[in-house]
């Protein structure tokens, strides 16, 4: 590909600005005379299903007339408007139908419960069995490569898809080996190496500096998954002790990760304080 990245995944710990970045790199590859489209974490993704549910046909049949009952209650939005909204953040993919439900702005309270019912369909949080988590993203990835390369000029960012999801889930809830985890991490940015990735890692300065205000808007998310995880747990984590632990063991790994896969992605850290 004569040394054109196709995409750009941007990682790093929470905390280190990637969305900053991440937009300063758009901005600049667009300067280029690049198309560029950027997948935020909580996007209707190609790859990554952080904050999206996963429903098979009955269960999404089953979500659209639960919304048809509230609306016929309400009737605050016209009916169109409002399955145009579901409409723009789903997509059919197999026997299931994959919906970023963050994204949907329900417009009055009274559809609050649905987006409980499609929080509880994530793949994420150990909710599926470890290969078919697994053979699931990567089937994602690799139909993404084989879609990618037909685009022309076009180039794609992701944030935290490679290494923080993925780390997060097998890490955080299925236990798994460091040497398991880099070997699915090689198996998964091999799937779109006739894209040329490029890995921009955001160092952080001080890990404890990440962490030293509780109110930052990441961190109660961040106590929360570190609490319920399994990681957490059989550790016993707790507060925010308990996420400087938790980040420890994933600087750690995202290291061992860029020190073991050079061959597959071209990586650039750059220090953020």
């Amino acid at each position: 590909m004569n040394g054109l990245h196709k995409l750009y995944l941007v990682e790093g710990l929470p905390g280190v600005d990637k969305a900053t970045y991440t937009s300063a790199l758009k901005d600049e590859l667009e300067n280029q005379g690049k198309t560029v489209i950027f997948y935020k974490e909580g996007d209707l993704h190609p790859v990554d299903m952080a904050w999206s549910a996963y429903l098979t046909m009955e269960e999404f049949n089953e979500f659209i007339e639960n919304i048809l009952m509230i609306w016929e209650k309400n009737k605050t939005i016209e009916k169109e408007e409002l399955l145009d909204r579901i409409q723009k953040e789903m997509c059919y993919e197999d026997s299931h139908v994959i919906i970023a439900y963050t994204k949907l702005h329900f417009p009055d309270k009274c559809y609050d419960c649905l987006y409980e019912d499609l929080a509880a369909r994530v793949i994420y949080d150990g909710r599926l069995p470890l290969q078919e988590f697994t053979l699931l993203l990567l089937k994602r990835w690799r139909h993404f490569s084989k879609q990618a390369l037909n685009t022309t000029n076009t180039v794609y960012i992701f944030e935290c898809a490679f290494l923080q999801n993925q780390i997060f889930e097998l890490m955080g809830f299925y236990d798994m080996e460091d040497n398991d985890i880099i070997n699915y991490l090689a198996d998964l940015i091999g799937t779109v190496s006739a894209l040329n990735p490029k890995l921009i890692y955001l160092e952080p300065y001080d890990i404890d500096c990440l962490i030293d205000d509780p109110a930052k808007d990441w961190m109660q998310h961040m106590i929360y998954y570190v609490e319920k995880s399994n990681y957490g747990r059989i550790h016993g984590l707790k507060g925010t002790n308990g996420v400087q632990q938790f980040l420890s063991n994933r600087y750690r790994l995202d290291q061992l990760a860029l020190d073991l896969l050079p061959s597959f992605v071209s990586s650039l850290s750059v220090s953020r304080q």
